[in-house]
């Protein structure tokens, strides 16, 4: 039985386990070629994609059993790696740099395609072969390929993050369990995770499809045995899978709400099989010794070339202009995506061609033999990388990072490849142990490396389980929402500072970063600050009522406001005429807004959007609890509406004075919704843009260990930055 893989990674090639079946190159002969009796035995140098003159006969199906008109092709398949290393490339731009891809995401469902196509394909060449499915054997062969170095990752990435520490242990026991036992993808819907926003960095967020692969090979052998013996024809078979496919993606277009988190649909197997079915029903077509899925015809020899230019078209402006942001990708996208990924798997069978010939190129072959591991590991890199050394995209210090973040996933992912996925897969689980196990009771005097190896297994277990034991149940981020969202309904003060004014921050431009809420320090200061009030005294005694008429020394109006000069020298509205209006990064910076602007009002709460916006806007201004300016700071989770911003400052109207945050998140929507923002912040003369993200930027280490929501010394920047946006306002004005 052929022995192929492919998870977001895969087998090496789809190779036999027992040795080469007779014939086993028969996939790779011309079409309407005769068919002699007798042929002789393959070169085994031959490149590939070469073709054979001859095949030979097909050996009678053992006990007679099984469909007569199932005849899979038979032997390796030329040019399937390099659309693995496709995919892996896409999904580590998506994770890496996600404004540069924002639909790179879509690798995964081309792993996906990948994988159902060969399942599919292995599965029917053993029922041609002996007449039945050895379904233990099977289920054998797939733990062999994926546990071993799974577990591994495991083992090395929690042990590394309890090294680390901070809030990468997050729900690490739910996502061991998820890991181990191929459930991740539910575990995570029922604990209500989101793949694509957190408060807390997911060590394996990436396994969840490691999960949704293994459950369809656990139910798809038993599907397709009860569908080959209840559906008569080839067409019967194909249409019914098809009809399952798309049946997972209306469920999937139907569960998804515009502006809601993707999680539910994106995770669940039941909303996600469309790629793996439309993998499989390529392989019952291609299995039809008649028709071959109609790629044998001169039609499909003419347009060949064309179709899968289009398919390579449409999935590379899927993954470019798509995004999770998009309700579309989850109500068409995904499943246009699998379709073209057909067409490109369809382009490699039959008959060579250059599509196939590029798809073989050796850079693209040896990441696609380990586009298993390098999946694996990428992701947990990544996120141990940005704990131990905080960084923005786009920075030097960013691209550092990642650079190096993606050296190491590929030395692991080689490491893994040949120490452990190859040996294993070669040997077996059992005798690889067993050969463990001989090499590390040798004798000290012969060598002391298997013990101090052991001596390390050893300890990496140890670790891993204390870390099992003491993970946190909520992050940093998490009890920070909490508690100030807390101090926020109940309208209790914030807690004062410790240690008086917070830390200098670095400096954005002129005057950014220096001592918050503070008077600038200096001898003899306050003397001169009598002197100075003396004087004012004098004067207005002198004309009290141009005083009363005009704005005092240091006060300017903007659009009917007063602004004040602050201890930095900007000018700011009172916090008793300022009203911040947001999400979490609200919430999460109100103790430092509290501390710049005094008895300043929030009507800010975790996870609002702006689907929400006007609706709670509208409410806030029927309490009376929006005042004469405005923060404004909604997006953060599924970024800006360009329709719902509008309104909403409509519904503020032109009397007020408003500060529109920019969004910092690293998500493939956050240029385009800053983008956004400005152009819509151009049609109101008294609306100003907040630079949050050009600030944060340049100091990501007062972030959060989720890079997105300000620490304690955020929250003071995050504060300036809004001081900053209003002292441009009044400038202007």
């Amino acid at each position: 039985m052929a022995r192929q893989m492919s998870l977001p990674a895969s087998s090496p090639t789809p190779t036999e386990d027992r040795g080469p079946v007779p014939g086993g190159e028969r996939a790779l002969v011309e079409p309407g070629a005769p068919r002699p009796r007798a042929s002789l035995p393959p070169r085994h140098g031959a490149a590939p994609g070469a073709v054979l003159e001859t095949t030979p006969t097909r050996r009678p199906r053992r006990g007679g059993r099984g469909p007569r008109d199932v005849e899979p092709r038979p032997g390796h398949i030329p040019g399937l790696d390099g659309l693995r290393a496709i995919a892996i490339l896409a999904v580590l731009t998506f994770h890496f740099v996600p404004t540069a891809l924002p639909g790179g995401f879509l690798g995964v469902d081309v792993f996906f395609v990948v994988s159902g196509f060969l399942i599919t394909t292995l599965l029917l060449r053993e029922v041609d072969h002996r007449g039945r499915v050895d379904l233990p054997t099977f289920w054998r062969r797939r733990a062999r390929r994926l546990l071993p170095p799974l577990a591994v990752v495991v083992l090395v990435s929690v042990a590394t993050a309890r090294l680390v520490g901070g809030d990468l242990l997050v729900g690490i026991g739910r996502q061991t369990l998820g890991a181990l036992t191929f459930t991740s993808n539910w575990l995570e819907i029922t604990a209500g995770a989101s793949y694509f926003h957190s408060t807390s960095p997911i060590l394996f967020v990436n396994f969840w499809s490691l999960a949704v692969e293994e459950q369809f090979y656990l139910l798809w052998p038993l599907t397709l045995v009860v569908l080959l013996a209840l559906a008569p024809t080839t067409r019967h078979r194909v249409t019914a899978v098809v009809l399952l496919g798309l049946a997972s993606t209306v469920l999937m277009a139907t569960l998804i709400a515009t502006g809601a988190d993707a999680t539910r649909v994106y995770y669940g197997t039941d909303t996600h099989l469309v790629g793996l079915m439309g993998g499989a029903a390529l392989a019952l077509a291609w299995a039809d010794p008649v028709h071959r899925a109609g790629l044998r015809t001169a039609t499909w020899r003419r347009f060949r070339g064309p179709a899968v230019l289009a398919a390579l078209l449409v999935l590379a402006g899927l993954m470019r202009w798509s995004g999770e942001d998009s309700a579309l990708t989850f109500r068409g996208g995904i499943a246009l995506a699998s379709v073209a990924t057909v067409v490109l798997i369809a382009g490699l069978l039959e008959a060579p061609s250059p599509w196939r010939r590029v798809m073989s190129l050796r850079p693209l072959a040896w990441l696609g033999q380990r586009s298993y591991g390098i999946y694996l590991w990428h992701w947990p890199v990544l996120v141990i990388a940005g704990a131990l050394v905080p960084y923005a995209v786009g920075t030097a210090r960013g691209t550092a990072v990642l650079l190096s973040a993606l050296v190491v996933t590929l030395v692991l992912a080689e490491l893994s490849w040949r120490l452990l996925e190859v040996p294993v897969r070669r040997r077996g689980i059992r005798a690889s142990i067993r050969a463990a196990a001989g090499w590390f009771t040798q004798g000290w005097h012969r060598s002391k490396r298997p013990r101090i190896v052991a001596a390390g297994l050893v300890l990496l277990l140890v670790a891993t389980v204390v870390a099992l034991v003491t993970a946190p149940e909520k992050s940093a981020t998490q009890r920070q929402i909490e508690q100030s969202q807390t101090r926020i309904d109940n309208g209790t003060p914030a807690p004062a500072p410790t240690g008086g004014a917070p830390a200098e921050a670095p400096r954005r431009g002129t005057g950014l970063g220096a001592t918050l809420g503070a008077a600038p320090a200096g001898e003899g200061s306050s003397g001169a600050a009598d002197e100075q009030g003396d004087e004012a005294t004098a004067e207005d005694e002198e004309d009290a009522t141009e005083t009363e008429a005009a704005p005092s020394p240091g006060e300017v109006e903007v659009n009917g406001s007063t602004f004040t000069a602050d201890a930095d020298g900007l000018l700011v509205p009172s916090g008793s005429d300022l009203t911040a209006i947001g999400d979490s990064l609200v919430v999460t910076s109100a103790d430092g807004l509290s501390f710049r602007f005094p008895d300043i009002a929030f009507a800010a709460e975790s996870n609002r959007q702006w689907g929400e916006a006007t609706q709670r806007v509208d409410e806030a201004l029927a309490a009376g609890t929006v005042r004469d300016n405005v923060v404004l700071h909604l997006g953060t989770n599924a970024g800006v509406d360009e329709e719902a911003l509008r309104a909403v400052l409509d519904t503020l109207g032109p009397e007020r004075n408003v500060v529109v945050m920019d969004l910092y998140v690293q998500a493939s929507f956050t240029e385009s919704s800053n983008e956004t923002i400005r152009e819509v912040v151009e049609d109101y003369p008294h609306t100003v843009v907040g630079e949050w993200n050009a600030t944060i930027s340049q100091q990501p280490e007062t972030l959060q260990s989720d890079n997105v929501h300000p620490d304690i010394d955020g929250m003071h920047v995050y504060a300036e930055v809004v001081a900053h946006a209003f002292d441009e306002l009044a400038r202007r004005d």
